[in-house]
């Protein structure tokens, strides 16, 4: 998982400390948002591919944030940025990092829907950090559209890759001219950028591109590589003009390719009529094509020209209508109006009175409603040219202004009620502390007045005790100096190794006490003259084995020569380190690790403690007798807590650990690892910490399951690959949680 965090601007590495919400990059100076650490990596890589205007694959790398966390608000604010083609570039004057759009498009990028869920899940000052960079790039996306709008206007649009990357013009460059210069024989108006921006500069370039898509009716997508139709720039204009045919606008996107397969071309051409140029009679199908649809077009324009004499009217009426208050008849003439030209500017801004209640233009001076996000305002805006357009704009930023002000209003009027109610809760807590004091000083003097009793009391109580000890000391004296010597009749008794020694110490000793009365008498005495050498007795010797030794019979026993056995196949470190070992376990409970050699033999090692020698010696006890009892299958072992998990010949899965039972065949007790799992045909075993043991089945299937709780695990939407890598952890880490809270709520309900 990656754990560095990259400027969305510059690319470079930025210092992240806990807890923080926005970094500032100390290269390019850029605000930056962070967000979950665990996601640095898709960031990163969302980011990079935007940085190389590969814009569509960047949005898919942020969709794949999104289908783990809807409300990731970085990424909805990725897209946004994404859909608007936005790259930074360095400002020659100042050097800073500014943004430049290759993706225009009508709508503000502050009006945009994934923009609005960023803003809307983000906290407080992300939110901010967001409208703020909206704000710049909206008022770019505001000069673009007013340049856009004093462009020429096109039929036809020609989108092809230009350079080689060596320098060198593209074979498709030189096709894409050659249809160029046919086209403008036949008279139609085309955009080929070779020509048509031949002597613009390049901060030019975006409102033609922009004005150039959104009017030609036939866009040629010309290429004769696969990979020239997914070049960045080339996608870029076909992904717009695409858009414009979903929104069903009258337009057509015609795919022309010579040299390769049609199959080759993008998966988003399909639906389309894609043209062969390699093919005879390719020239008159484009060009009756062409005619067919810019005949169609231009009749639609001659039917427009004869309404507009009839449209003047009707706007007159609908205005006229509106200055009344007539608001019905106003809306009806407006659709009127509309339905003969729906690109009347005029109309739309007069459908826009209607809904802000004014009766003539001159009342949007008056309106302190904001326009922006208006779809009549955004359509008028759209159709309007010149100094029509000026005046609408004009009249949206004024009525931003008027709202802006009136919020700083609201705003300073919260701020005054704030403030008086901070004042007055100041007052009311003053008032609250001395009234504590006042409390505390009565409590204090009422406590000095009783201290004051008590110890009148105790030293009346010392008093009498001094008489009390006058009297006892003889006898305290007596009772110690018997107390010394029954402690040297026991240490003479029972030796001193037995308190420090190991199990079998302990075991040698009570087997040498043939007067088992004797013997039970001294253990009574133990308990009762020195009860920390109890204590330590009691380590080295349960309650079933003093039954054993005592009585003869326990409920289980240990068969001694058996563990001294296996302590044949102790191995230090260095002759671990030379193993050649075909498996390697770690037995986190006992600090043991066991092992299997490449010819099958047995091994482990463990810490400098008897202790841990003791119980791998019984762990190692167990797995030969499984693998006597040709049910092991070796490499398939899994450390689970106090007990190893194993895959049997058959299929099934076995549990074995630190108990013995050498009463029976069973390699462990049953009464304490016994599952009564009815799982089948396993190829492989795992655990996850200490928490649940899974198992994957022949067939694909996995299972699960939490012992400590002895319920399933939900395994649904893992995979295996994913429990080897590590990856389903934190899926693992809910599932279990999950079960163990409806694990609690039945035990509650019961």
């Amino acid at each position: 998982m990656q754990t560095v965090l990259e400027c969305k601007q510059c690319g470079a590495s930025l210092d992240v400390e806990e807890g923080q919400k926005i970094v500032y990059c100390k290269y390019c100076g850029s605000a930056n948002a962070v967000s979950y650490a665990d996601r640095f990596g898709l960031y990163n890589r969302a980011n990079y591919l935007r940085r190389q205007n590969e814009f569509d694959r960047a949005i898919g790398v942020y969709e794949d944030i999104l289908n783990g966390d809807p409300h990731d608000a970085e990424a909805h604010y990725g897209i946004a940025l994404c859909k608007y083609g936005i790259e930074y570039v360095d400002d020659p004057h100042t050097g800073k990092k500014i943004p430049t759009c290759h993706r225009t498009r009508y709508t503000l990028m502050s009006q945009d829907v994934d923009f609005k869920k960023a803003v809307a899940d983000a906290d407080a000052d992300t939110a901010r950090l967001y409208q703020e960079e909206a704000s710049r790039i909206d008022d770019i996306l505001r000069k673009i559209q007013q340049l856009s709008s004093k462009q020429e206007k096109y039929d036809i649009f020609i989108c092809y890759k230009e350079g080689d990357g060596t320098g060198g013009r593209t074979q498709t460059s030189v096709l894409a001219q050659q249809i160029y210069q046919r086209l403008e024989d036949r008279g139609y108006k085309v955009f080929f950028a070779r020509k048509t921006l031949e002597k613009k500069l390049g901060s030019e370039y975006e409102p033609i591109i922009f004005a150039a898509l959104f009017s030609a009716k036939v866009m040629l997508a010309v290429g004769t590589k696969p990979e020239e139709f997914q070049g960045v720039w080339v996608r870029n204009e076909w992904t717009r003009f695409r858009e414009r045919m979903e929104a069903g606008e009258e337009c057509t996107l015609i795919p022309l390719y010579r040299d390769m397969s049609p199959y080759d071309l993008p998966e988003e051409f399909i639906s389309l009529q894609a043209l062969d140029m390699g093919k005879i009679g390719f020239e008159q199908d484009l060009l009756d094509g062409l005619a067919k649809l810019i005949r169609r077009t231009e009749s639609v324009k001659e039917r427009v020209v004869e309404l507009s004499t009839d449209n003047a009217s009707l706007k007159k009426r609908a205005y006229l209508f509106l200055e009344c208050g007539d608001f019905r008849n106003a809306a009806t003439y407006f659709e009127r109006v509309l339905d003969n030209d729906p690109e009347d500017a005029e109309a739309y801004f007069g459908k826009l009175l209607l809904e802000l209640g004014c009766r003539q233009e001159s009342d949007m001076n008056e309106v302190v409603v904001p326009i922006l996000e208006r779809q009549n305002y955004q359509m008028a805006v759209r159709f309007a040219k010149g100094e029509l357009l000026e005046r609408y704009q004009g009249y949206a930023e004024s009525i931003e202004a008027r709202v802006a002000e009136l919020r700083q209003k609201e705003e300073e009027e919260r701020v005054r009620r704030e403030r008086e109610e901070q004042e007055e809760r100041e007052r009311r807590e003053r008032e609250e502390q001395e009234e504590r004091e006042r409390r505390e000083r009565e409590e204090q003097e009422e406590k000095e007045r009783r201290e004051a009793e008590k110890k009148q009391r105790a030293k009346e109580r010392k008093a009498k005790r001094k008489r009390f000890w006058k009297i006892a000391r003889r006898g305290v004296l007596v009772v110690v100096l018997l107390l010394l010597l029954n402690r040297v009749r026991m240490r003479l008794t029972v030796p001193m190794s037995l308190a420090r020694e190991d199990y079998l110490s302990a075991e040698n000793f009570l087997r040498s006490r043939e007067d088992k009365d004797e013997l039970l008498d001294h253990i009574i005495d133990i308990f009762w003259n020195d009860f920390i050498f109890y204590y330590d007795f009691g380590l080295y010797l349960s309650e079933n084995k003093i039954d054993e030794l005592l009585y003869g019979y326990s409920e289980w026993s240990l068969d001694m020569e058996m563990l001294d056995r296996e302590k044949e196949y102790t191995k230090s470190e260095e002759e671990w380190a030379q193993l050649d070992l075909s498996v390697e376990l770690p037995i986190r409970y006992y600090r043991i690790t066991a092992g299997i050699t490449s010819d099958g033999e047995f091994v482990y090692k463990y810490g400098d403690d008897e202790y841990s020698s003791f119980y791998a010696a019984m762990y190692l006890a167990n797995l030969r007798k499984l693998a006597k009892s040709g049910k092991f299958l070796p490499g398939q072992m899994a450390g689970y807590g106090r007990v190893i998990c194993c895959i049997t010949d058959d299929g099934r899965l076995a549990v074995t650990g630190d108990d013995v039972d050498r009463s029976s065949d069973k390699y462990v007790r049953t009464d304490r690892y016994q599952w009564d799992l009815d799982w089948k045909d396993l190829v492989e075993v795992s655990v996850y910490r200490d928490d649940a043991v899974v198992a994957l089945r022949s067939d694909g299937e996995i299972y699960g399951y939490i012992p400590q709780y002895r319920i399933s695990l939900d395994m649904s939407g893992i995979s295996w690959e994913d429990i080897r890598s590590g990856e389903s952890i934190r899926l693992l880490n809910d599932r279990i949680y999950e079960s163990e809270q409806a694990y609690y709520e039945e035990m509650r309900e019961k």
